[in-house]
C-alpha cells in the first residue's frame, strides 16, 4: 500500500510517500518540507499547498492519505492558518 503522509503547516509542510506491505517494514520513498512564502497572499499561499500536493499525488499515485491532526493552546492565529492548511490538504488528497 502506498500512503501519503503529511505533517500539515502552513508555512512549513512535511510530506512523504511510504510503501507498507502486511508484515514487512516501511519504506520511504519521498520526504520533503515544502515551504510557502510569507511575502506571498495567504490565498496564494493556501493554492500552493494545494497545487503541490496534487502534484506529489499525481506522481506518486497514494491510495490513502494520513494526516497529523493539530494541536495548540496558546497561538490561535497560527492555529486557524495551519487549519486553513490542513482543509486544503483533505480536500486534495
Amino acid at each position: 500500500m502506498r500512503i501519503l503522509a503529511i505533517d500539515p503547516g502552513y508555512e512549513r509542510l512535511g510530506v512523504a510517500i511510504i510503501d507498507k506491505e502486511k508484515h514487512q517494514k516501511e519504506i520511504l520513498v519521498f520526504s520533503e518540507c515544502f515551504k510557502t512564502k510569507p511575502i506571498d497572499t495567504h490565498t496564494t499561499r493556501l493554492h500552493q499547498i494545494r497545487t503541490h500536493i496534487e502534484s506529489v499525488v499525481k506522481k506518486y499515485k497514494p491510495e490513502t492519505m494520513a494526516t497529523e491532526t493539530l494541536f495548540f493552546s496558546t497561538n490561535k492565529k497560527t492555529a486557524l492558518l495551519v487549519a486553513e492548511a490542513r482543509g486544503v490538504i483533505l480536500s486534495t488528497g
